[in-house]
């Protein structure tokens, strides 16, 4: 096993995909939010969700497990660390449906097979520190649009590891001073 570290861009664009299986928004307008080439825009009046992922700094982060694997063939030692990041992914929608939108993902991240999905992909849902909906407006161009936040954590494992190779011999010699 290799080092396993998803990147938050990797975790974003998963999510989006879960986005729209869940809410049925079309994948063109379930877009990850922050991107190098910016955003394309949408009305008023369409349905849209931006997903941005981050690592927040957590007391599960603290602790490691460690284990060390001895390989006969080649003689080396395998260190494995383990440790648990928490990551939160804050899904923003917009539309005169985003209050509707924002309920059905808060509803729908507890079916069987959306948990199936995440757990592949080594996320693992918080349910106590879900934030939202929060439903609100905002004002965009001199418009007032409706928005529906809602804010997910995840548990998600981080594996390292090292090979080190081992002492062959060691040539110790004692000398006594007198």
């Amino acid at each position: 096993m290799a080092n396993q570290i998803k990147s938050l861009d990797e975790i974003a664009i998963l999510f989006s995909d879960i986005v729209a299986s869940l809410t049925g928004l079309d994948n063109e307008f379930v877009t990850v939010q922050y991107q190098r080439f910016g955003q394309p825009s949408t009305s008023y009046n369409i349905n849209s969700a931006y997903v941005f992922a981050k690592q927040e700094q957590d007391n599960n982060n603290i602790f490691k497990n460690r284990i060390r694997i001895y390989n006969s063939a080649d003689k080396t030692y395998t260190y494995r660390q383990q440790a648990t990041r928490v990551i939160s992914i804050n899904t923003i929608f917009y539309g005169p449906d985003s209050r509707e939108l924002s309920s059905l993902l808060n509803e729908s991240i507890y079916f069987e097979g959306t948990k199936y999905t995440l757990y592949k992909n080594d996320l693992f849902l918080i349910p106590d520190r879900t934030y939202g909906p929060i439903n609100l407006n905002e004002k965009h161009n001199g418009q007032w649009w409706q928005r529906s936040d809602i804010e997910l954590r995840f548990y998600n494992p981080i594996i390292v590891e090292e090979t080190v190779q081992t002492f062959e011999s060691a040539n110790i010699n004692l000398e006594v001073e007198q």
